[in-house]
């Protein structure tokens, strides 16, 4: 007979907050990961918790740009397309989330579940006596190309509209380093 009766499969930032949530509530709980707590996905995002960022990674604007990434070897997006027909229905369920009604409900998913999210590890932190480990800092999002801003409008907009702080405009240069 094991001496758990649950498992959790990652010890990043959520495998640890779930364990020790299961384990407050009575349950006998183990963790597995390959690697030490905290050197995965948690560490990888530097332990950012993007609640600002609610506007799914896939737009209609993805659609233009689709061909070209799949044919750039060293693009974003790969497909070894003797893949394409075990894909195609994810790629048609895709499509159809990209409908704005759907995208639109999925932003407002996205938004619901974030919006709580840092009150959430507030008071987990302090249940621990670690408060001091969350900093409220902000974030800040740059484009490499001007051309990158506009699907981000509906980001500025919504934000704009709401609690998200967001200001938008170029970046001036602070100092400009030479090769000598």
């Amino acid at each position: 007979m094991p001496d758990h009766d649950i498992v959790v499969v990652g010890a990043g930032i959520i495998g640890v907050a779930c364990a020790l949530q299961l384990a407050r509530q009575g349950r006998q709980v183990v963790v597995l990961d390959r690697q030490e707590p905290g050197m995965g996905a948690s560490y990888g995002n530097a332990g950012h918790l993007a609640t600002e960022q609610v506007f799914p990674i896939a737009d209609l604007s993805i659609l233009k740009r689709l061909p070209r990434m799949l044919l750039d070897p060293m693009g974003p997006l790969r497909l070894d397309w003797r893949y394409l027909p075990r894909a195609l229905p994810w790629f048609l369920r895709l499509l159809m989330n990209l409908r704005p009604a759907s995208y639109q409900r999925t932003v407002a998913g996205l938004r619901t579940l974030n919006e709580g999210s840092l009150g959430a590890w507030q008071r987990l932190l302090h249940s621990i006596g670690r408060a001091d480990l969350l900093r409220e800092e902000g974030s800040l999002l740059v484009f490499e190309r001007a051309q990158s801003r506009p699907p981000w409008r509906p980001c500025n907009n919504a934000c704009n509209s709401s609690r998200c702080p967001w200001r938008s405009g170029p970046l001036r240069p602070y100092a400009r380093l030479h090769r000598s």
